[in-house]
């Protein structure tokens, strides 16, 4: 658990999972907007990945960028 931890603590991990968050976010908006569990099945989970790892990405370029300034 303390090596989770510590990984975890590594700012280039808190980086990608910030920038995963924020195409996280995108989602959230869309799924408080369903209103029954129909509306689930018409989501589109490739797309929804494609946005977390491009926000994870994006992330962890951001924060190579500012640790080499």
């Amino acid at each position: 658990m303390a090596s989770l931890v510590t990984f975890l603590h590594l700012p280039l991990v808190r980086a990608a999972l910030l920038g995963a968050s924020g195409g996280f976010g995108a989602d959230l908006h869309v799924w408080l907007g369903y209103k029954s569990w129909r509306d689930f099945k018409s989501f589109d989970w490739s797309v929804a990945s494609y946005r977390w790892v491009c926000g994870a990405a994006s992330g962890l370029l951001l924060a190579l960028g500012w640790s080499a300034v």
